[in-house]
């Protein structure tokens, strides 16, 4: 999901419509200099850039393997979406050297990347509160219709849009 990106879903829920997660395996903590964090986010230069790899996961820890997660929202998203799997990579590794400017970043062993916006059974991948609703439209999503379908997931949730916990 992103803000202004994809198309409004129920109410005024939107659903973003390129947000990604960016798999870089063979990053850890220890790779890391002074940073044994779970998370560890960035800011960008240019209003241009929003959302461009603005969180990065550091799965190390959870997960027993040296994994980043590293998130993409918004125009930043749908743009990378466009790009080779090996130019998104390619900017992700720029983002780390931005965010450690004195460690020489290497390249990834393994990535993965993946195209929420594009994929079509999904068109997205959280929701968001689009221009001019609230948080009380999520309640219009988790209404069922007739008494044989059912909703659930972030996006019906008031209290968690938007996040795991959610879902």
């Amino acid at each position: 999901g992103g803000v202004g990106v994809g198309g409004v879903g129920v109410g005024g829920v939107g659903v973003g419509g390129g947000s990604g997660a960016y798999r870089v395996n063979g990053y850890s903590g220890g790779h890391l200099p002074d940073h044994e964090t779970d998370f560890f986010g960035r800011t960008v230069p240019a209003s241009s850039e929003r959302g461009l790899f603005f969180l990065f996961l550091n799965l190390h820890r959870v997960s027993g393997v040296p994994v980043l997660l590293a998130l993409v929202a918004g125009e930043s998203a749908a743009r990378l979406e466009r790009l080779s799997d090996e130019e998104v990579v390619g900017e992700a590794v720029s983002a780390l050297s931005g965010i450690f400017p004195t460690l020489l970043v290497p390249a990834p062993t393994k990535t993965a990347v993946t195209r929420w916006g594009s994929d079509t059974l999904a068109r997205g991948s959280y929701s968001y509160v689009a221009a001019g609703a609230t948080g009380l439209d999520y309640r219009v999503c988790a209404e069922p219709v007739g008494e044989r379908l059912f909703f659930a997931g972030e996006h019906t949730s008031e209290q968690h849009p938007a996040t795991v916990v959610g879902a």
